[in-house]
């Protein structure tokens, strides 16, 4: 029969045993030494001079007197003298000294924090949850903090994470959840370009933008709303401004289409050229459709130097339907147009309907109505300057509003200085209303408004003039042939 336990060494009390209470004492004396164990310190070498009784160490290396021979073992102080215990694989002690646990573990005692540092080949960690075969490393907390090893620490500062997918097919990335359900991934999705994707219900996922991996070309297929400065190759914009720089040569904006974005059909550009202001070209800028020059503050339409605030190089200026559209309006006009011929090509035989001759009502219309001279009422408008106010223009780099000086303009009326010639159309009404015609010579700017303003078209009097021209001749024909008989 065994004389004492295997684990503790604890004494059995045997058969026909005298003093059994002395084996029995000696085993709850070596249980109250090693239950519960919480020793003072781990690093004496030679027992202390006044011990308590109970009071427990653990004997460190190159221990001497009493305790040689006993290097880290547990000593107790029991009844005056020492007693000493080797411990076995997987104990656990308190070290008061150290406020810390320490295991039995290699024929050593080690802190148990050391063993958690060296944590190896772990298939599951659960922090605050448990870990599962889909989530073998899974953490439930409010707040995670990830800090570089500082140089003195013996770190290099950095802090990097480093996220390793097997093949470019397949996805390293960072989900982000709301109730469960996906909303935003950020990451290498299916191939090696980084990607950022968002969803509305975690089923239908939508490419916010993306960045090439070889090229680093940004493509963004969703749009993109900008609320503060957007700046391309220069700095200290301010907020709510685009500004795009290219030095040396000249900023653009380049438009294509077509259905192949790796080839696009390449038709037309925005470019900003020093000396010639902003102008649309073609695909390749080879053309220059419209200028618009910001030191003249002109409009070219197939030029680049607009010598008036529009000036079109070549070609015909015309309406989208002919015969449909109005140039300026009544309250609209122009003052002046000069034209190299006054001819109007709407005369063509094959275009009119002929109803027959003016006859004798020409004269009578030029009888009616009595040229007059004038001068207008208002013969044009004067642009004068009332003031400056200052206009918020963003911020600057430091957060302080910035602002502009505009210049404040009136148009005022002017009193017409030049005599002219005419007629009234209020006249000519009259006098073609009294021969019961309506021939486009006479209108009003609104025709539901009987009070609107008048117009003439001087064109549709002509005509008259001629035919009474013509009857004045033919009255003079008569009168030089009876003076001739």
């Amino acid at each position: 029969m065994e004389q004492s336990t295997p684990n503790l060494d604890l004494p059995y009390i045997l058969p026909s045993q005298a003093q059994k209470h002395v084996t029995h004492n000696e085993a709850l004396a070596t249980l109250d030494a090693l239950v519960q164990l919480a020793v003072i310190d781990r690093d004496r070498t030679v027992p202390p001079e006044h011990p308590t009784e109970g009071e427990r160490h653990i004997v460190a290396d190159g221990a001497s007197g009493v305790w040689a021979g006993q290097e880290r073992g547990v000593a107790t102080w029991r009844d005056g003298a020492w007693l000493i215990v080797r411990p076995r694989i997987g104990w656990l002690a308190f070290v008061e000294a150290e406020d810390l646990f320490c295991r039995f573990v290699d024929g050593g005692w080690s802190p148990i924090a050391e063993t958690v540092d060296g944590l190896q080949h772990l298939e599951r960690l659960g922090i605050g949850t448990a870990a599962d075969p889909q989530n073998p490393f899974s953490a439930r907390l409010n707040k995670a903090l990830w800090a570089a090893r500082a140089a003195s620490d013996g770190g290099d500062g950095d802090l990097r994470l480093v996220m390793n997918k097997e093949a470019s097919a397949n996805t390293a990335s960072l989900l982000f959840q709301s109730g469960w359900s996906g909303r935003a991934e950020i990451g290498l999705t299916g191939s090696d370009d980084l990607s950022v994707k968002v969803s509305a219900d975690g089923a239908t996922w939508r490419t916010a933008f993306g960045v090439n991996h070889q090229s680093g070309t940004v493509d963004i297929p969703a749009s993109v709303r900008f609320d503060g400065a957007v700046s391309c190759g220069a700095s200290g914009i301010a907020p709510g401004v685009m500004h795009i720089h290219r030095q040396p040569g000249e900023a653009a904006i380049v438009l294509s289409a077509g259905a192949n974005s790796a080839a696009p059909e390449y038709v037309g550009q925005l470019r900003a050229r020093p000396g010639v202001g902003i102008a649309l070209t073609n695909g390749s800028s080879s053309w220059w459709g419209l200028a618009v020059n910001t030191q003249t503050n002109r409009v070219g339409i197939g030029t680049t130097e607009p010598v008036h605030k529009l000036t079109v190089a070549d070609g015909a200026v015309g309406p989208a339907t002919d015969n449909a559209h109005p140039v300026g309006s009544a309250t609209r006009r122009w003052s002046t147009i000069y034209a190299a011929t006054g001819a109007i090509n709407t005369s063509d035989a094959r275009d009119k309907n002929v109803e027959g001759p003016i006859g004798a009502s020409a004269a009578r219309i030029v009888d009616a109505v009595a040229p007059i001279l004038y001068r207008w009422k208002i013969g044009g408008m004067e642009v004068v300057e009332t003031g400056v106010e200052k206009v918020p223009d963003g911020e600057d780099a430091q957060g302080n509003e910035m602002f502009v000086e505009r210049t404040l303009t009136e148009e005022r009326p002017r009193a017409g200085v030049r005599r002219h010639a005419g007629w009234l159309a209020q006249d000519v009404r009259a006098a073609f209303e009294a021969e019961g015609l309506d021939c486009g010579a006479w209108g009003l700017d609104e025709p539901e408004e009987a009070e609107s303003r008048q117009w003439l078209r001087p064109d549709q009097l002509t005509a008259f003039l001629w035919e009474a021209l013509r009857e004045t001749r033919r009255d003079l024909a008569e009168l030089k042939d009876r003076q001739s008989r």
